[in-house]
Formats: structure tokens, C-alpha cells, sequence
């Protein structure tokens, strides 16, 4: 490995120039994968087999609003990578498989990609 031996000020300005945007784009991305993650079970998801199934997840500060076919709202949370959804007494999981399909007993969902605005809860 050979050093170079930097002389000028302008050089000096872009090598630092070059560190901070590297810094900077690392901190992006790491930051964008985290949001990822946390959001993974947030959006509208539709049932593989029957399309009038649907669910829509909304965030609830920490947790999740979880809408069945626009009739009930239930709240949830995730632990584990599972969605825990709380329907009375009871409480359901959901959780994404390798193919990116919400599970939620033993019926398969797919998120819809596009972005949809619900007035109260924001864009999901």
C-alpha cells in the first residue's frame, strides 16, 4: 500500500469532503434498515386465497392497530418478530414467512405495495 503524502489545501478539503459523505451515506443506510424492520408488518395486507380478506396495520406510537376487513380494530405489539393481536381475551400471531406473507392462522396475506392515506392514522 502506497501513502500519499497530501500537500495542497484544496486536496486536504476533498479528502475530508469524501470522509464526510461516506460517514454520512452510512448513517443513512443503517438508519433506513432499522426503519425497515420495525415497519414490516405495517401496510395493507390482503388474503392469497379470498381478496375480500383484508387487514389493514397501522402504527400506534409503539404498537400496532391491527383493522380486520374495516369492522373491528384490535391492538397489537411485536415481540419477536411476531405480531401479537389482542381480540378480547385472546391473542392471535402474525408473523412475516420467507416469502414476505403475513401468517395469521394459518392463512396467508400479501402486502400490497402501493401507499394508501387513512385520515387519523396517517400513510401505510
Amino acid at each position: 500500500m502506497k501513502i500519499v503524502n497530501i500537500n495542497s489545501k484544496e486536496q486536504k478539503k476533498l479528502v475530508l469532503a469524501t470522509r464526510v459523505l461516506i460517514s454520512i451515506f452510512f448513517l443513512i443506510t443503517s438508519v433506513s434498515c432499522e426503519n425497515n424492520s420495525e415497519n414490516k408488518f405495517k401496510g395493507k395486507w390482503v388474503n392469497i386465497k379470498n381478496e375480500n380478506k383484508k387487514i389493514v396495520i397501522s402504527r400506534s406510537g409503539e404498537n400496532f392497530i391491527v383493522n380486520i376487513n374495516d369492522t373491528r380494530k384490535h391492538k397489537a405489539f411485536e415481540n419477536n418478530d411476531i405480531l401479537k393481536i389482542i381480540i378480547g381475551n385472546d391473542t392471535i400471531n402474525g408473523e412475516i414467512d420467507g416469502e414476505n406473507h403475513l401468517i395469521i392462522n394459518n392463512e396467508s396475506f400479501v402486502k400490497l405495495n402501493k401507499r394508501y392515506t387513512n385520515p387519523g392514522a396517517g400513510i401505510y
